[in-house]
């Protein structure tokens, strides 16, 4: 019923409950498709089919993929429980409101990556001896 309609099977998962394989539509030509292979499997007769008479190839763990360096920057490092990013745009909004911070007011300052950390003359020596060295590290080859 399915000869010569499914190709390529290949477990889409460690734990081998869905293939992914190419079907021939009779309209499209062939597809990409999967099936879930565990309980209730929305077309038994196929995922019968492929189990029962096709080799299927084992899963292939997606490569590690390093992050960029803007990555690691929107990352950023953490200060009192706050991930605090070091894009350029955060370098210059934090030397805009030092002296304000340092005047004593309180500055709710957001991030580029969308966190928000409290600014305080309390805290802001030690923030800038975590978050400095962060920065710098961009820049040193």
């Amino acid at each position: 019923m399915f000869e010569g309609k499914i190709k390529n099977p290949r477990y889409n998962d460690e734990n081998k409950t869905v293939i992914s394989f190419e079907f021939n539509h009779s309209e499209f030509g062939w597809i990409p498709s999967s099936l879930n292979v565990g309980d209730g499997c929305e077309y038994p007769e196929r995922c019968e089919y492929i189990m029962e008479n096709m080799d299927i190839m084992p899963y292939i763990a997606p490569e590690p993929v390093e992050p960029t360096e803007y990555e690691r920057k929107l990352m950023g490092v953490e200060f009192q429980g706050v991930m605090c990013s070091a894009t350029k745009e955060d370098m210059w909004g934090l030397a805009s409101v030092k002296d304000w911070v340092k005047s004593g007011a309180v500055v709710p300052f957001k991030f580029d990556n969308g966190n928000t950390l409290v600014l305080t003359n309390e805290n802001y020596e030690a923030f800038q001896a975590v978050w400095i060295p962060f920065r710098a590290s961009f820049f040193q080859a």
